[in-house]
Parts: C-alpha cells; structure tokens; sequence
C-alpha cells in the first residue's frame, strides 16, 4: 500500500500487466500467496548484489531477499534451489507440478582460476610448505588444483596480480567450487591453507625491503607539545567536524551589512547533512557551535581544538588554501566547587586566557610574544594582536555580546583566541640552554609608575626591561590603581623587579644605578613618573 518512485537501474520482474515485484528486494501485492491460492509460477533468479544493495537503501525497503543477495548469491543454486522448492511443496503441500523447468540462463557462471604458489604462502603465512602439502590442504575444501611446472606458457592465465614466485617456481591452479564466491586472489587461498593447517603453524617472515628512515615532523611534534600543554593547564581537547554552514559563519558578521557577498565557501559536493554543506572558513565557528551544545548542560567550559581552515584560493583551485589553527576558549566559573564549597562568583576572562597562553609560549621556549590593543568584529572591547617578534600570529579577547547573541548563548563573558600553529613550530632538538644561575642574592623591590590612562602596561614593562639591562632578571606587574587621590586621566601601575649579577654582590650604590636608568627609560618611552607616595 506503499507507493515509491523507481530508478531507471532498479530491476523489475514484470509480466504483460506490468510490474510484479522489483528484484530481489520485494514482491507485490497483486501477485503474493494467500490462504486461497492454488497455482504458482515458481522462479528461481539471482542478481547483481551492489544494485540489489543500492536499491534497497534508495528505497528504504529492506528484507531477507536484499540482504541475501547483497552478500552475494551463486547462479548455480538458481535449479538447486527451484527443484528443493519443489520437493517441499509436494511433499509437505501435497502439490503437483505440472511443467518442466525452463532456465533463461544468459550467463553462465565461471568457474575462476586463482594461483598460489609455496613462496606466497612462506611470504604471507611464515610457513615452509610443499605444493603437495599445499594442495591437500585445499583438497579438504572442494578446492580443486593443479600444479603447472611451466607458468609462461599461459602468462595472463597464471602471473596474477599479489602472487609472489620466485625464479621458476611452479605455481599450483586452483578452482574454487561454485558456492565459494569468496576466492578470488591468492591471499584468499593463504587463508584458507592457515585455517587448515593450523594458526599455531603460522611463522613470521621479514620485509625484503629497507624499511625507509623516519623523517621527523616538527609540525605533529609541536602540536602535541601543545596538547600536553593545554591538557596539563586544565583545558580539554575538542575534535569538530570540518564542515559547517555557511549561517553560522555569517553570524560572526553582525556589522556587515552585505554579508553573504563577503565571504566565498568550499562548498561540498555530496553533503551529509544540508546543514553542512561548506568547509568551515574559521575555527572559530566550531567553537560557538561546541558552546551551543555543552552550555545547555554546564555553565563551564575550559577547551581547545587544532584544526583545519579552510578558503577558497584562485591561485591553488581547485584544492583550497588550508591553515593549521589552534583555537582556545573559556568561558564559566573560575572554579569548580569541591564539596560543600559554594561556587564562586569569579568568572573566566581575558586575563585568564591570557594567562594560559603566555604559560604555553614560555613552555615553547617563545619568549618574544608580545599583545597589541586592536579592533575586531567578533570581539568586544577587550581585544589584542598577539605578535611573535614582528610577526603577527593571531588575536584574543572576549566575545562580541552581538555575536554571543546570534548564537544564543547564555550572557556571560567567553573569552577566545584564535592562533596560526606555523610561527609556533620549533624542531624538538632546538632546546633552549638555560641562564646561568648566580652564587649571589638578589634584590627585589616595588616600583609603581604614575602613567596616563592610554599608556599600556607592555609599553611599561618593555621601557623596565630596557632599562635594567642584564641585571634585571624578573619583572612582574602586580597592582593597577586609579581613583583618588589620582589625576582623573592618570593611573598606578605597581610592578616588583629583581636585580641579580653573576659577579659580585649588589650593593645600595649599584641598586641605586639601575633603578635611575629604569626611572629615565620609563619617562622618555611613556612619559610616567616614578610614585613616591
């Protein structure tokens, strides 16, 4: 009672009143057996098992028949079958046929010649066997064989594709019976020679070839130093697919007015699911749809993902450009409560993820990263570059609350970063040597600068280290003040600094030395003043 629409490779067994069943799959209504038949055309058919399988799954109609021939049927069972048939019917029916067989056999099924000879089964197996032994092993399977001492005779008869001999070697033919579809090359008789003579007797056998030197890659080498990093940091790894949809990518766009005219895909040709029909252009989108997802059952989440990128590039059509990226987010409570602890208001942020990143650079032995104010789209006022010496490497801060919004995430702060994993690669052998420690104490003292409020506390912490010279050897910012009794436009950067020398003590007239030329590198770099008070 179920209508569908026919392929023109669907099968049809048809009589001259049109269809009685589609092949192989399923019979029709008209023409089923009911308590009130009394005559059958009996037919015995088989067919090709993939279309058998195809139309099957094009239909959604699945049976015993289709799952059969799927995994394959002999022609030769066609009579076999047709006569047992009969035979029950007649003797638990008490049936009569009245005619003979008639077989419309177009094709003949062939009986293949598969070879094998002692050197394949010594390559494959580890077993030292005779042709003879060989032979009576596949005796026991209806497997009839011959040894032919001259194979160039026949050479596309017996020089079949993964079938070692060497020299001379004769080779043993081997015929298969009709009901073993399933012997088809030589590694098919291997097998069958091992179940019969034993697995206890399978040896092992060396490669004759050189196995070829391992080239090292950098590239995996850094980003599972990466992995290990983020792991150990408390992050989990994320794993997305690569392909998205292209509304999830303009929902990054909510200030550009021609959006969909902005960016180009690489779209799929054969997409799973309509809804992901293009190669996802920014890792960034994963992450939003990971968030989609998770926030609905945790209000934390602390993760990463490396992945692929994917755009479309004119100069490498039709392959698209693809970059390496590592895309960090967090988002949540700082703190997990433990217990009867209560949970803590203190959510992640840009410090946070800050924190997580310059503990992975300091780990890769990157020392000169630095942060550069800038203005993003997809982030909101806390935004930064991250430059790698003068290279820029990619961006962090926290999520536009627009974006958020498209994405109907909860209203909290989700702090992101997105980096090229290229500029961060180093070969594992590049170990940097460590500073030498110094036999002398060091001297560690608080120095708070009075700077304007556009003076940033790198441009402070550059014009420090600029200033000490080889005998700072830490500087660390620990306090930010602004208020009363402050200037309106001015603000307190405190930073503790640690002087140190490899040769000798440092005395108060040495202390005194350093610190003046900080306090000058400090004015002349941002115009800040040293706070006495």
């Amino acid at each position: 009672g179920v209508q569908r629409t026919l392929a023109s490779d669907m099968l049809l067994i048809t009589d001259t009143s049109g269809p009685v069943a589609i092949a192989g799959v399923m019979g029709g209504a008209e023409t089923e057996v009911t308590a009130s038949t009394r005559t059958i055309l009996l037919e015995s058919a088989t067919f090709d098992g993939i279309n058998k399988r195809v139309t099957a799954q094009t239909l959604r109609l699945h049976s015993e028949a289709s799952h059969r021939f799927t995994r394959s049927i002999p022609p030769t069972l066609n009579p076999l079958a047709a006569g047992r048939a009969v035979e029950l019917m007649a003797e638990l029916a008490g049936a009569n046929y009245i005619a003979p067989l008639a077989d419309v056999y177009p094709k003949i099924q062939e009986t293949p010649t598969v070879c094998l000879t002692a050197s394949e089964v010594q390559r494959q197996l580890g077993m030292t066997l005779s042709l003879d032994e060989i032979a009576a092993a596949l005796h026991q399977l209806d497997i009839a064989t011959e040894t032919i001492l001259d194979p160039t005779s026949e050479p596309n008869r017996f020089v079949q594709y993964g079938l070692s001999r060497e020299g001379k070697e004769p080779v043993l033919a081997c015929q298969p019976p009709w009901h073993r579809l399933d012997l088809t090359i030589p590694a098919d008789l291997t097998e069958e020679v091992a179940r019969i003579v034993g697995y206890d007797q399978v040896g092992y056998t060396y490669m004759p070839e050189e196995i070829p030197l391992h080239l090292p890659s950098h590239e995996l080498e850094t980003e599972e130093r990466i992995r290990d990093i983020l792991t150990g940091l408390g992050l989990q790894e994320t794993i997305g697919h690569s392909y998205s949809s292209p509304e999830n990518h303009y929902r990054l766009m909510q200030h550009v007015a021609d959006r969909e005219a902005t960016l180009e895909f690489v779209e799929l040709a054969n997409p799973y699911n309509p809804e992901k029909s293009v190669l996802r252009r920014d890792l960034l989108v994963s992450a939003l749809e990971n968030l989609t997802l998770n926030l609905r059952h945790s209000h934390r989440l602390a993760a990463f993902e490396i992945g692929l990128e994917f755009r479309p590039d004119a100069d490498l059509a039709p392959f698209p450009q693809e970059q390496r990226t590592l895309q960090l987010v967090m988002t949540g409570p700082r703190y997990l409560p433990y217990f009867a602890q209560p949970v803590s208001d203190e959510t992640f942020d840009y410090f946070d993820l800050k924190g997580v990143l310059e503990t992975m650079f300091s780990r890769l032995n990157l020392d000169n990263v630095s942060y550069e104010a800038t203005l993003d789209d997809r982030y909101g006022p806390y935004c930064a570059r991250m430059l790698l010496g003068e290279r820029p490497i990619g961006l962090i801060g926290e999520l536009h609350p627009s974006i958020r919004a498209a994405y109907q995430l909860p209203s909290q702060t989700i702090a992101i970063a997105n980096l090229a994993i290229d500029p961060l690669v180093s070969p594992s052998w590049a170990v940097r040597q460590i500073d030498p420690i110094s036999p002398y104490p060091a001297v560690v003292e608080d120095l708070a600068f009075l700077v304007d409020m556009e003076t940033t506390a790198q441009q402070v912490l550059m014009a420090i280290r600029e200033g000490g010279g080889t005998a700072l050897t830490e500087t660390k910012l620990f306090d930010l003040y602004q208020g009363r009794p402050l200037p309106e436009n001015q603000k307190s950067l405190a930073f503790k600094v640690t002087y140190q020398s490899h040769t000798h003590n440092l005395n108060p007239k040495d202390t005194e030395r350093i610190r003046r030329k900080i306090v000058q590198a400090v004015a002349q770099q941002t115009g800040g003043e040293l706070r006495s008070a």
